[in-house]
């Protein structure tokens, strides 16, 4: 069995997405003086690789503790995107292209490469891309190796209303994508906290 990280390691040097609080782990405790260690670990919710609740955008809407664990992990498939220019949106009938990979899929990560910032110029989904996708109602999670479904800007969060509005769950911030097979067993458990609206989640896959 081969397995491979997809998750972005979190340290004091890992940038937030704009807006959000920095990531701080700061010693409380250390062997020298205290003979352990003990670290007080400060970040967002939503830092590196983790995954969205429909409750980061709906009040009220299920929290990440709402769904079963059966979804976090099982068979899974990526679409390599190739190299993109800046802030490329992905749109429907770029998806189409690739239709029979979705037909029974249940975890659909994307994988792709893009010039410039990694926030700023991110490619993003189009509204119509997001609603084909949670047209494929077989679809319970989907990922991606960039900071957001939504276009750097869009305060609206169109796309995540449009996903999570249908509970399709999604984990941003993945990394290796392109190192992936097509198919593969995919592995994304998120932190078990309490009313979470997203959490920081390790993700791997295997195969054989």
């Amino acid at each position: 069995m081969k397995y491979l990280d997809l998750t972005r390691e979190i340290s004091n040097d890992s940038r937030p997405f704009p807006g959000d609080p920095p990531v701080n782990l700061t010693p409380e405790a250390v062997i020298e003086r205290d003979g352990f260690l003990v670290r007080n670990l400060s970040f967002s919710s939503h830092q590196g690789t983790h995954i969205d609740a429909p409750a980061h955008v709906m009040p009220g809407a299920m929290v990440l503790n709402d769904f079963p664990l059966e979804i976090f992990a099982g068979p899974a498939r990526v679409l390599k995107l190739g190299r993109m220019g800046p802030r490329t949106a992905i749109t429907r009938e770029m998806l189409e292209a690739f239709d029979p990979e979705f037909r029974g899929c249940e975890r659909m990560l994307f994988s792709a490469q893009w010039d410039g910032d990694f926030f700023e110029d991110a490619p993003f989904f189009t509204p119509a891309a997001a609603r084909w996708l949670v047209g494929h109602a077989e679809l319970l999670m989907l990922g991606f190796d960039w900071p957001s479904p939504d276009e750097y800007g869009d305060e609206d969060l169109t796309i995540h209303r449009i996903f999570l509005s249908k509970g399709l769950i999604f984990v941003e911030n993945l990394t290796n994508l392109e190192k992936l097979p097509a198919r593969f067993t995919l592995s994304a458990f998120p932190l078990s906290l309490k009313d979470a609206e997203a959490a920081p989640v390790r993700a791997v896959a295997s195969w054989n």
